[in-house]
């Protein structure tokens, strides 16, 4: 069963799980040829029959290929790397990672301004 936080996955894990995130599933190919300073076919599908293991990639024959696909769908994927992300770099403060991320895209027009605005107000009601 998938993890909700991946917390314990290595540096390398991780590379290969978003990976599989975003090509949509894996070949040991597909790793070999993205994957930085890329082990040898053997590790990858080592590592490959690990994260099968921990219940975040299943195997399936996609065109007669052997190819990994992340257990869990992208929007949870998304939500728990925001957590993680949130809770490592920003001390689990929402405010400030919204901050951060308006502070740094100074390039946001007036309707993703309006929009995100918008989202806000609907949260907010939400949760009177």
């Amino acid at each position: 069963m998938p993890t909700d936080d991946n917390d314990k996955l290595s540096r390398r894990e991780r590379e290969i799980m978003d990976l599989a995130y975003e090509l949509s599933g894996v070949t040991v190919r597909d790793l070999t040829d993205r994957l930085r300073e890329p082990p040898t076919d053997g590790a990858v599908r080592t590592m490959l029959a690990r994260l099968e293991g921990k219940g975040l990639l299943r195997k399936v024959n996609r065109a007669g290929r052997a190819t990994w696909a992340p257990t869990a769908s992208r929007g949870r994927a998304q939500r728990t790397a925001l957590r993680r992300l949130v809770r490592t770099f920003f001390d689990g403060s929402i405010e400030q990672a919204v901050s951060a991320l308006l502070a740094n895209r100074g390039d946001l027009d007036n309707e993703e301004l309006d929009r995100l605005a918008q989202l806000i107000e609907e949260h907010r009601r939400r949760t009177r």
